[in-house]
């Protein structure tokens, strides 16, 4: 990759429809070469897909994290973890846990049914910590281009009023889900409207804030970046510390993703770093800003799983 590769990854990686004519006017490359290098990327899965980001707690009662310890891993463990339903994360990782799974429910009931399932597929597990999403900090791909954050894609908090998605609007999520890339044109084919039908649809679903952005899945490790987990303990949360919190994570350009739990650990915070050494200097200094205990630092192996609308949620 070159310097031309990375403006195009920067100004894709979170508006993932952005249309070629302006992606180009942005980029200074012209539109042929843009074409060319954007099918590169994709080929050689630097750019591994495009999903529309929803706001899942419009969808969903709760979201969890799921860390799992195991006996010992193998095959068999890592293909039941790559099936698992209801998970729009799941990954292989090394250090004190071996997977991390993000998951959400519409119900308990379902809670319930997606643990008992997957505690019976897995007879070797030696230990679990079952994490209560409260809110998200951060969920963003530009900090790897040295741009900060924006709030404005993050997850709400989780309500009782849930939205009522009719038949049209699903097949339209499902198909930006699939390729965000798609013009109106092309979905309007698929499903057998109006183009302006299509059109407008989008545009009240993204005011409406069900869509709240389109990314461009990118391979970090492409980028010569290894990703480090983060999980910490902090005592007492008051709302004016999450606030500090927060506005530290957000500034903190080595941070792509951090949400704030209940459970063992009251933080997760994705961090990437191209050496060991350089994260272990980004650890010390970020659990002295923001006073964490009991830290679980794991390093990412493997993603099984990256997709922001599991079937379920639209059931």
């Amino acid at each position: 990759m070159d310097k031309k590769d990375f403006k195009i990854l920067k100004e894709i990686c979170e508006n993932a429809r952005v249309p070629l004519t302006k992606l180009a006017k942005k980029t200074n490359i012209s539109r042929e070469n843009l074409f060319y290098r954007l099918k590169k990327l994709e080929r050689n899965e630097i750019i591994k897909g495009y999903q529309a980001r929803l706001n899942i707690a419009r969808f969903s009662h709760s979201g969890y994290f799921l860390l799992i310890k195991c006996q010992k891993t193998n095959e068999k463990i890592d293909e039941i973890i790559k099936n698992l339903k209801f998970v729009t994360w799941a990954s292989k990782l090394s250090g004190e846990w071996d997977y991390l799974i993000n998951f959400y429910v519409k119900s308990f009931s379902q809670l319930n049914k997606f643990l008992s399932y997957l505690f019976n597929r897995l007879k070797n597990i030696q230990d679990y910590s079952l994490l209560i999403m409260l809110k998200e900090y951060k969920d963003d791909f530009r900090p790897y281009f040295n741009e900060k954050g924006n709030k404005k894609t993050l997850i709400e908090e989780f309500s009782q009023n849930k939205i009522k998605i009719d038949y049209v609007n699903k097949k339209i999520l499902k198909i930006l889900n699939q390729n965000a890339r798609l013009n109106s044109v092309e979905i309007a084919n698929k499903i057998n409207k109006r183009e302006e039908v299509v059109r407008y649809r989008i545009k009240k679903l993204e005011k409406e804030g069900i869509i709240i952005g389109y990314r461009a899945i990118i391979d970090s490790s492409k980028l010569n970046y290894n990703i480090f987990y983060i999980l910490g303990s902090r005592k007492n949360i008051t709302d004016e510390e999450d606030k500090k919190i927060e506005e530290k994570i957000l500034n903190n350009n080595s941070i792509t993703y951090a949400c704030r739990c209940i459970g063992k650990y009251d933080l997760i915070i994705e961090i990437f770093a191209r050496t060991v050494e350089e994260f272990y200097k980004k650890f010390q200094e970020l659990c002295n800003e923001i006073k964490l205990i009991e830290t679980s630092s794991n390093i990412l192996l493997n993603v099984y799983k990256h997709n922001h609308l599991p079937d379920h949620l639209l059931q």
